[in-house]
Formats: C-alpha cells, sequence, structure tokens
C-alpha cells in the first residue's frame, strides 16, 4: 500500500495477485485513492454538501476556497502520485480526530480489510505490509490481522524480481 496497492500471496513458487488493477478503478487502500477521497469530501464541503471541518478547510484552502480550481485541478489529468501527496493530511487530521479523515481512512480500512480477507482465502499464513500507506495505516487495522503480520525477508525489487522469475519462467534473471 503505497501511491497505488495490490496484494500477492505466493506458495508453491506460484504468485496470485488480488487488486492492483491501476487507479482510480482499483488500488483500494492506497495514497491514490485516500487522495482523491480527500479531494472529494473538500470539495462537497466547499459546496455545503457536507459538514466542513480543520481538515477540508485546509485542503479547501489549497485550492483558493474555489470549486473552479478544483476543476482546472481534474482536467489536467493529475497522476496518482499526485493524488497520494493529499493522503498525508487525511493522516495527520485523523491524529487530532477530524471526523472527515477518520471517515476517509475508515472506509479505506474496510477496503484494506477485503484485500487481507481475500489473501488469506487464497491461502496466505504470513502478510507483510509494505509501502507508505501501509505503515500509517496499521493502526486503524482490525486486531484480527494481528497474527498474520510479519516483517518483510526482503524489499519491493527482490519481490519484482521473484515475480519476473516466476511469470518468465526463467531462473537466471
Amino acid at each position: 500500500m503505497g501511491t497505488g496497492s495490490c496484494g500477492v500471496v505466493y506458495q508453491n513458487e506460484r504468485f496470485n495477485i488480488v487488486g492492483g488493477w491501476g487507479f482510480p478503478l482499483s488500488d483500494q487502500g492506497s495514497g491514490a485513492r485516500i487522495g482523491l477521497s480527500a479531494l472529494e469530501y473538500s470539495l462537497a464541503a466547499l459546496d455545503g454538501i457536507s459538514p466542513s471541518t480543520p481538515f477540508t478547510d485546509s485542503i479547501n484552502a489549497e485550492f483558493s476556497l474555489s470549486a473552479e480550481e478544483y476543476v482546472l485541478y481534474q482536467n489536467r489529468v493529475p497522476l496518482p502520485k499526485e493524488y497520494g501527496a493529499f493522503a498525508v493530511q487525511v493522516f495527520q487530521f485523523a491524529q487530532q480526530k477530524d471526523p472527515i479523515a477518520l471517515k476517509i481512512i475508515q472506509q479505506q480500512v474496510e477496503w484494506v480489510s477485503q484485500y487481507l480477507d481475500a489473501l488469506i482465502a487464497k491461502g496466505a499464513q504470513k502478510i507483510v505490509l509494505v509501502g507508505g500507506v501501509s505503515e500509517a495505516i496499521l493502526e486503524y487495522l482490525p486486531e484480527r490481522f494481528s497474527p498474520y503480520f510479519c516483517q518483510p525477508k526482503g524489499d519491493a525489487m527482490a519481490g519484482a524480481i521473484l515475480m519476473a522469475k516466476a511469470q518468465i519462467g526463467r531462473k537466471a534473471i
């Protein structure tokens, strides 16, 4: 769970992938999806559709308190990492118990929980959470997942090389 997200089960030298189909259709629990929600709730607060909080006020200030600025932002087709940059504020304001920031995190925790349940259903007995969002969201995840969590045996590059070897059938990469 970083800018994007996916789950991977590795058993018997085979990979089974959950999610990871790209933003905005997939990547639930990712920084990009959290950031997108931040903008959705903040724009809704600006329009008076949903309540305004210190969190939404902060985001709206970045958009000069202007719905038109949101449209201009959207029209230039920002990259997932640009949406993901707003996730930092979600977690900062959640620490201050901002209700909208907490709501966004809870919605994403529901998605992450579904990913974890899918991994467990596919046979995962140990789960490693990696990526910047994983560290921040860990404290919000249901306790029932704690027995599955463990430390990684390698970094993301080691995992990518292992996946590449399995996908193309070569052992000498």
